[in-house]
């Protein structure tokens, strides 16, 4: 009786790394992105996760976008403000799985650009802090 020809084993399937690289893209307003970009480069630092450039080399790609909803000019005190509302919607994807990862919620940034940059850096460093949490939940899940 003849053998049935065997069957090669299956390539191994890489386990999600615990520690994954990140790259981010952001599309919109460049002084809100560049916030964020720094933003998330230092909490990925701080997290131990690496921050790449080359979305080919990343576990996880984010993606946000920085849209305008509304511009206002008031003058409060002898002083002409121009207040700029942005939102601020990202998303994830864990490249080689193809899997989504759950981001933080949409949010709304409004400030003055003469007046107010602290603002800007302060949700830049909230929507990062946000970012790193759900890569390292998704990775602590996937990685298992």
């Amino acid at each position: 009786m003849a053998q049935p020809p065997v069957q090669p084993a299956a390539a191994p399937v890489a386990a999600f790394p615990a520690n994954p690289a990140v790259a981010f893209r952001c599309a919109g307003a460049g002084d809100v992105c560049n916030a964020i970009r720094s933003a998330l480069d230092d909490a990925l630092q701080k997290a131990g996760l690496r921050s790449v450039r080359d979305p080919s080399r990343a576990d996880v790609a984010i993606e946000a976008n920085v849209a305008p909803v509304e511009n206002r000019v008031s003058n409060d005190f002898g002083t002409t403000f121009a207040v700029r509302t942005y939102s601020i919607d990202v998303s994830g994807e864990a490249t080689k799985l193809g899997d989504a990862v759950s981001m933080p919620s949409s949010t709304t940034l409004s400030y003055d650009p003469k007046f107010g940059a602290e603002r800007v850096n302060e949700k830049a460093r909230l929507v990062a802090d946000g970012i790193v949490e759900k890569v390292k939940a998704f990775a602590a899940k996937a990685s298992r």
